[in-house]
């Protein structure tokens, strides 16, 4: 029989129908990647181009382009770390390679957590290619992959440990997509 209270806790609950790892080992969660993924032939992409008043087009004379473009839709669960803080990119939870990704990026997290707290979310491109210069003002780059940047608050504004979440992301995508997963 263990001499220390919280062991024999940890083992009361272990042996308990329902726990959680968190509760028995007193540690943030324990993850197994796991992902669900689908992708869309012919999702539907609407770009706006704007108005430019200074340059002489007259305001509201928008331009309307309706695409049809393939989208990833990809949806898991992590969690931030000790600093409130985890970045991860979308192709570790995709099992084919993608030609690349553009905008637009939408991403939802929703916490899984017992107490108040707030989740932001960073998400951008990740650019392979030339950089912008004076003789190349827009080169050619391509998005190959998603980065995603997931901030916990508390209820005060201090940043929150280890809360577990779920997220989701949909990103349009480009080029050919080679299935890996042996199907």
């Amino acid at each position: 029989m263990p001499k220390k209270p919280h062991v024999k806790k940890a083992q009361d609950k272990i042996l308990s129908d329902e726990f959680t790892t968190q509760e028995v080992l007193g540690i943030g969660p324990l993850f197994v990647r796991r992902a669900v993924w689908d992708w869309t032939e012919y999702g539907q992409i609407t770009k706006i181009h704007p108005t430019y008043p200074d340059a002489g087009f007259p305001q509201g004379d928008e331009t309307k382009v309706c695409e049809i473009q393939k989208l990833l839709d990809v949806s898991s669960f992590s969690a931030t770390g000790t600093d409130g803080k985890v970045r991860f990119r979308l192709t570790q939870f995709i099992c084919f390679e993608i030609g690349s990704f553009e905008g637009p990026i939408n991403v939802v997290a929703t916490p899984g957590a017992s107490k108040p707290v707030f989740l932001t979310i960073k998400s951008s491109l990740v650019l392979r290619g030339k950089r912008p210069s004076v003789t190349n003002p827009h080169p050619t780059r391509k998005g190959v992959d998603v980065e995603i940047e997931v901030f916990s608050w508390d209820a005060n504004g201090a940043a929150a440990p280890n809360i577990g979440f779920d997220w989701r992301c949909r990103v349009a995508i480009k080029g050919p997509i080679f299935d890996d997963s042996g199907f």
